[in-house]
């Protein structure tokens, strides 16, 4: 496939901070120049392999990888942002500014994860305060790693978790059949748990499987199931 210059895409991701996350936004502009791909934005070196990664993924399931000048901005530009979380967001974006997919719809959506060499998710760490600060921000959709399903069903109610397997997978779920049944893990975050209610020991709680009183309401995962349940 090949690509023409179009707009920069716009994506949202997240970045973490202890135990908490800050919502990041990850921009991606396909230029006309010299071969290059650049990312700015003070990430560390995990980030800028992502090149490597997308690289080998997009060639591996048909898609065009870069081979112009490609700029790749995580703002806010001042935060440091670590590990291969952004390969998720980075890899759509530069999809959708090569004009190889569809980029609309995606405003309210959050992506990470870890892109494989054949394209597969992996599992990142720091997904439960991913989910919360995504809900906070507003989103509406979260994409998160299969391998990470079990975490992010710790919280429910208002936000769409979608726990993705294949790179392949979720292209074919925003472009072919938006609606097509993603949801291998979790559901969504009560209003009071978005406000800051939960506490850093009550998030620890709710992923080892604990309840967790929100006066008067309860937030408990229960055993073997993979959907929250809020009482």
């Amino acid at each position: 496939m090949g690509y023409n210059q179009d707009m920069p895409a716009h994506l949202k991701s997240a970045a973490l901070q202890g135990i908490d996350a800050v919502p990041v936004d990850v921009e991606v502009d396909v230029l006309t120049g010299l071969p290059s791909f650049t990312v700015v934005g003070l990430g560390d070196k995990a980030i800028q392999e992502s090149r490597q990664r997308l690289t080998a993924a997009l060639s591996n399931i048909g898609y065009t990888p870069p081979r112009r000048k490609t700029i790749v901005s995580l703002a806010p530009a001042s935060l440091k942002k670590e590990g291969s979380l952004y390969d998720l967001p980075i890899t759509l974006g530069f999809l959708i500014a090569s004009k190889q997919m569809e980029g609309g719809g995606l405003e309210n959506a959050y992506f990470v994860g870890e892109v494989g060499l054949d394209g597969t998710i992996r599992p990142i760490r720091g997904v439960l305060p991913i989910v919360l600060a995504a809900a906070k921000a507003g989103a509406k959709e979260l994409y998160i790693p299969a391998g990470n399903a079990k975490e992010a069903s710790a919280v429910a109610d208002q936000l769409k978790v979608y726990a993705v397997a294949s790179l392949q997978e979720l292209i074919t779920h925003l472009t072919a059949n938006a609606n097509a049944p993603l949801d291998k893990g979790g559901v969504g975050l009560p209003a009071d748990v978005v406000g800051g209610i939960l506490t850093p020991l009550d998030r620890k709680s709710v992923v080892e499987g604990k309840s967790v009183d929100l006066g008067g309401r309860r937030i408990i995962k229960k055993k073997n199931c993979t959907h929250q349940h809020v009482t």
